[in-house]
């Protein structure tokens, strides 16, 4: 894309909103701000669309890189200090570090490109045991939140997560992938 046309916002908004919304909701669930994630993602999108950058080498880390401010923005907001659900120091400090963000840009492109090779993996699951999977190891939810969300006790989640991990080191070893 030229540096004079504007980028399809719709189109990177699709391809990417998934990897934005878990980066926001990893970072909102530190302060209890979890339901704050879709509006973190959608000012972030705002953002660069009134200020649209050029020469993007890559809109995926761009657009995370992006989301994870706006939520340390609103965890670091004179209203969350007030509720009582700031950011502790240490989180803030990671958070803010060039490190952190080049590992995530890392990571992004890893999940992007590991990440159908292990929903493709998963196959045998059905789509609730997949999701749970999905959920638990990709976006590293805690077995809690999943056991709530899907009504299930924290044992079952487990049971489902290694049955899964088991069904995706076969199908793995079965595509030549070792070390699982």
């Amino acid at each position: 894309m030229s540096s004079g046309t504007p980028p399809d916002w719709a189109a990177l908004y699709a391809k990417h909103r998934d990897k934005m919304w878990a980066s926001a909701l990893g970072i909102l669930r530190e302060g209890g701000r979890q339901s704050e994630a879709e509006d973190v993602v959608h000012d972030a999108l705002r953002s660069l669309m009134e200020s649209p950058p050029t020469g993007v080498q890559s809109w995926e880390a761009l657009m995370i890189a992006t989301v994870k401010r706006r939520a340390v923005d609103v965890l670091r907001s004179a209203r969350v200090r007030r509720d009582g659900g700031e950011i502790s120091d240490a989180a803030a400090t990671q958070l803010g570090s060039e490190e952190f963000l080049a590992d995530d840009v890392a990571e992004a492109v890893d999940h992007e490109r590991v990440g159908g090779l292990i929903w493709d993996a998963l196959g045998g699951l059905d789509a609730r045991d997949r999701q749970i999977v999905w959920e638990r190891i990709v976006h590293q939810r805690s077995l809690r939140e999943l056991a709530e969300e899907f009504g299930l006790s924290e044992g079952r989640i487990s049971q489902i997560t290694k049955a899964g991990l088991t069904s995706l080191r076969d199908a793995l070893e079965k595509q030549g992938v070792e070390g699982w």
